[in-house]
């Protein structure tokens, strides 16, 4: 079967002249003309009250759930205790993975949803806006309140934490793999 390599390539044709430069930079130019120009009030980020700022400290790379700055009503939990209680994590202590073995991703993305999934509805109950790891958000005045042993029931009356009752359930003992990772 002969290749037709002469004017009418296709797509192939016109392809290089997508990604140029000069069609990058005309692109650019029609989109900034449709833009209208903003004023720097109009774009800075929306305030935060003061009292907020003022009363409570937020280490925001410890933040598990809710906006660190812009927030009512935080609380505070310890998501090692909350992970113990979890099947799927307990699984991967029971068994001494680590991220190197297959089975220890779905394991773990299993464990996580069901923290997100407990958190959300112990959140919701209770009207928590900001959660945070034990001591990542202080206030002067008043002690932030711990959530952890809320949290850990909401686990418990999980029905999809238990591998036995998740259809969702990776169980890659019955997977027959073809092809072994590099290392």
């Amino acid at each position: 079967m002969k290749r037709n390599r002469g004017k009418n390539r296709g797509i192939v044709q016109w392809l290089p002249a997508l990604f140029s430069p000069v069609a990058c930079l005309l692109a650019r130019s029609w989109v900034e003309a449709e833009e209208p120009e903003r004023t720097l009030s109009e774009i800075s980020p929306p305030e935060v009250s003061p009292a907020l700022n003022d009363k409570y400290k937020v280490q925001e790379e410890k933040i598990y759930y809710g906006d660190p700055k812009n927030f009512h009503n935080p609380a505070v939990l310890d998501a090692s205790k909350i992970y113990n209680e979890i099947p799927a994590y307990q699984k991967i202590v029971q068994k001494g993975l680590t991220k190197n073995d297959p089975e220890y991703w779905p394991l773990m993305q299993k464990a996580s949803n069901v923290f997100v999934r407990a958190l959300k509805a112990v959140c919701k109950e209770k009207g928590i806006d900001l959660v945070g790891e034990v001591s990542s958000i202080s206030c002067d005045h008043d002690q932030v309140p711990d959530i952890t042993e809320a949290v850990i029931e909401a686990v418990k009356g999980d029905k999809l934490a238990d591998d036995e009752n998740d259809e969702a359930a990776c169980d890659l003992e019955s997977v027959s793999v073809g092809a072994s990772m590099p290392e």
